[in-house]
């Protein structure tokens, strides 16, 4: 089975490359584009049609919020959230708002590198 196709938008490239790697160690993900902005990250999700988008809350300008509104206009693809900070009214936000989880950077490791909700919502075309 081929893996998933991953838009990852994170504004530190440091973070971006490091969440790449962990994102396609396992072979069931591949990073298929990049953002470091949310217009960016718009851009590129009508260009590249991923399977899953990896979105930093705040990435900008547009927010990660408001990015997942304009993606939500227009696709059901899965969205995962990313935050520097664990703010539960920032995780209910984004979860009600459409997104399928929402993930504390600091708090990433292996076992979270495909989300829970991914292995139910998310096949490869």
């Amino acid at each position: 089975m081929p893996p998933l196709r991953v838009l990852l938008a994170e504004n530190h490239v440091l973070m971006r490359a490091g969440l790449r790697l962990l994102l396609e160690q396992t072979g069931e993900l591949t990073v298929v584009a990049e953002a470091s902005n949310g217009a960016e990250a718009l851009r590129l999700l009508a260009f590249h049609r991923p399977q899953i988008a990896v979105l930093d809350i705040a990435i900008e300008p547009p927010n990660g919020l408001a990015v997942l509104a304009a993606l939500r206009a227009q696709s059901d693809v899965p969205v995962v959230m990313l935050t520097g900070a664990g703010s539960e009214a920032l995780a209910v936000e984004a979860l009600q708002r459409g997104a399928q989880d929402y993930l504390v950077k600091g708090t990433l490791n292996d076992q979270r590198a495909r989300p829970a909700s991914c292995s139910h919502s998310c096949s490869p075309s």
